[in-house]
């Protein structure tokens, strides 16, 4: 009777809305901002109802990517998407299914998309960072890292692929600022404390490399290739009883988990390195051969 009456389509919105026919109410919605361009009210009404049809949309489609449908999730994403083309964590999520499927191109542009919506969303510069690892750019692999990282000073996460990112580069010296940042906000991460570590050995540190490789036994002594690595050190600095009884820890902790891994690669070469260590370069060869 009146298509330039608002209070229609709000209703008749409403009511798709509360049976959770949000596309329906979406619809309305849209056919009210053609007829009233100028109505502010509608204008917000179709926004939240966008908010609500994402949130659902994002339910589902992360339901079915938990279920390996991936390409179910992705067109549930793309389709609402296609609606409402305003939310920076649905570009992100979808961006993330396009990357956990490889397809890193697409992955990029979503991403991309997401940023544009909100350029302060640092998840989206972290798996854009990601990506760009997995392209072999290291340098725009390090650009995104620094901007996730500049964008949340608070995840100790992002200074540790930052810092194992200038480290693959031989950028030693700047790797360590960010890894010794990201140990100071997670003192008790594992994998940062042997990353930092690492990092302090690669740069022939190796009174620091000793005091953290220290810590990280304390913390977990069965971390995987610590005994050895702590190994190698002491030979370097010409300590060969304290490299001895690291070898032989390392081989006390490979003989009990080769027990219920018996063809695992890692384990194997570790074994044989701490061998190796020790003076049993013959009993070393035969697991390598094997």
């Amino acid at each position: 009777i009146n298509p330039l009456y608002s209070r229609v389509y709000d209703s008749l919105a409403n009511i798709y809305y509360q049976n959770g026919n949000y596309e329906e109410a979406l619809g309305v919605l849209a056919d009210g901002q053609k007829a009233n361009p100028a109505d502010e009210k509608i204008k917000e009404l179709y926004k939240n109802h966008c908010f609500v049809y994402l949130a659902d949309a994002l339910s589902r489609s992360t339901e079915l990517f938990m279920s390996h449908r991936d390409k179910e999730a992705i067109l549930a994403l793309e389709n609402a998407l296609s609606r409402c083309p305003c939310n920076a964590f649905a570009y992100y999520t979808l961006g993330y299914f396009y990357y956990s499927n490889r397809n890193y191109d697409f992955a990029e542009m979503n991403l991309n998309r997401s940023i544009a919506y909100d350029p302060k969303f640092h998840y989206a510069y972290r798996l854009l960072s990601d990506i760009y690892l997995e392209k072999k750019n290291i340098e725009k692999a390090v650009f995104f890292a620094r901007e996730a990282a500049a964008l949340d000073s608070s995840d100790a996460s992002n200074y540790h692929h930052l810092g194992l990112l200038l480290m693959r580069m031989e950028r030693y010296a700047e790797a360590l600022i960010y890894l010794k940042k990201a140990v100071s906000l997670s003192p008790n991460n594992a994998e940062y404390i042997y990353s930092l570590g690492s990092t302090y050995r690669d740069n022939k540190m190796f009174k620091e490399a000793i005091a953290e490789y220290n810590k990280l036994s304390v913390l977990k002594n069965d971390y995987l290739n610590l005994h050895n690595d702590l190994a190698d050190i002491y030979v370097l600095s010409g300590l060969p009883d304290q490299a001895s009884a690291q070898y032989r820890k390392e081989i006390q902790y490979c003989q009990e988990k080769l027990k219920n891994s018996p063809n695992d690669p890692a384990l194997l070469n570790n074994y044989a390195h701490a061998l190796n260590g020790i003076g049993q370069s013959n009993k070393a060869l035969e697991i390598t051969k094997a």
